[in-house]
């Protein structure tokens, strides 16, 4: 029996070990860095939840001291805020 070279084999499965460790590396990575922004949007998430739950204090407090005008101004301000330009057209005001 011949003795067989082995060493072109090994040494190419030690390269594809390497190669799929940085792959495998690279990977990691990535997955820790959409940790890190599905932390910051759950920091946001939360931080949005807490300004709308104040915000609905705001309103309610408005609406139950007679003040619906004020309630009024103040829901059509916050939906300006949040929804940016639009294309539709703006209902004039009520006169007084």
């Amino acid at each position: 029996m011949s003795d067989i070279d082995h060493t072109p084999c090994v040494q190419a499965l030690e390269r594809l070990q390497r190669t799929m460790n940085a792959a495998i590396d690279r990977a990691n990575e990535q997955i820790t860095a959409s940790q890190v922004r599905l932390d910051q949007l759950d920091r946001t998430n939360e931080a949005l939840a807490r300004t709308q739950i104040e915000m609905i204090r705001q309103i309610r407090n408005l609406l139950e001291s007679g003040r619906a005008n004020d309630a009024l101004r103040y829901v059509i301000a916050l939906s300006d805020a949040t929804a940016g330009p639009q294309p539709t057209e703006r209902i004039a005001p009520a006169e007084q």
